[in-house]
């Protein structure tokens, strides 16, 4: 059940360009991974009389969400039976990026996130200039210690406070992907992104 509520809120959350599945038949690991943009990228219909008629152009504005592909893999244990035991998780995201003179915004937004994103800076030894932020979500930590299936059964967590868990860590990495493009590519402050999309959620307290 876990696997399924995690593709649904990924599937909710992202657009979705490549997904594959690997099994393992020894050991009845399966591990499917999704490779997505940011869901500001999603291509709109353009309708109308209730007829399609292509799709509407991408504003300038969310261009530059494209040089952030986020990938998204799951691993778990298919019992055959239908059951399947979610054993780990990992969400994120990934920018190389010229080093941006405005780092202590990014510094800024990482303090902000710290409760469901994790950022990393990795520099290029050849060209130190050019640089990577990867963006992991905190999601992954919630499946360290255990099955979260057995405790859903266990009725230690309902479906609705998982669905609920899922859902804050990837509406927290899309934020956090929007606020650092806004802060690294237009030069803005954290606080300047937070009021020009004012009204999106962009950290949450559990």
């Amino acid at each position: 059940m876990i696997r399924d509520i995690l593709i649904k809120q990924f599937k909710k959350h992202f657009f979705i360009l490549y997904q594959e599945k690997y099994k393992n038949d020894v050991s009845n690991i399966s591990l499917e991974r999704f490779v997505a943009k940011h869901p500001l990228l999603k291509p709109e219909l353009i309708v109308v009389n209730d007829e399609v008629h292509g799709f509407k152009q991408l504003g300038k504005n969310v261009l530059s969400l494209e040089n952030y592909p986020i990938y998204f893999e799951i691993e778990y244990v298919d019992e055959g039976d239908g059951e399947r035991y979610v054993d780990s998780v990992d969400l994120y995201a990934e920018a190389a990026i010229k080093s941006p003179e405005n780092m202590k915004e990014v510094f800024h937004l990482s303090n902000e996130y710290q409760k469901t994103v994790t950022f990393e800076r990795v520099k290029r030894i050849s060209d130190p200039k050019v640089e990577s932020i990867l963006m992991y979500s905190k999601l992954s930590s919630q499946f360290a210690e255990g099955y979260l299936d057995d405790d859903l059964k266990d009725g230690l967590i309902s479906k609705e406070e998982l669905d609920l868990l899922v859902e804050v860590h990837m509406i927290s990495l899309v934020n956090a992907i929007k606020i650092l493009d806004d802060v690294i590519v237009k030069g803005k402050s954290v606080a300047q992104s937070k009021l020009k999309n004012l009204g999106q959620k962009t950290d949450f307290d559990f």
